[in-house]
């Protein structure tokens, strides 16, 4: 498993999830990766304009904040 903050923080804003499966808390890291999948279809079909994306960065970006938080060096 990778343990380094700031990759993993890269890692999970490109696909938010895996940097919380790469440090170890796979539950959590599904969750983000369904969470993800649910936005995307919400934001193809209903919001399918700036404030989608805006929506799409401010997720990815937490995902990115939570992987390194939460990786335990």
């Amino acid at each position: 498993m990778v343990r380094n903050k700031r990759l993993n923080a890269v890692i999970s804003f490109i696909l938010p999830g895996l940097g919380q499966i790469l440090n170890g808390d796979e539950k959590r890291g599904i969750k983000f990766l369904i969470g993800m999948v649910v936005l995307h279809i919400v934001i193809y079909y209903a919001l399918n304009n700036v404030v989608g994306s805006m929506i799409s960065t401010l997720y990815h970006a937490y995902s990115a904040y939570d992987a390194y938080k939460t990786c335990e060096m």
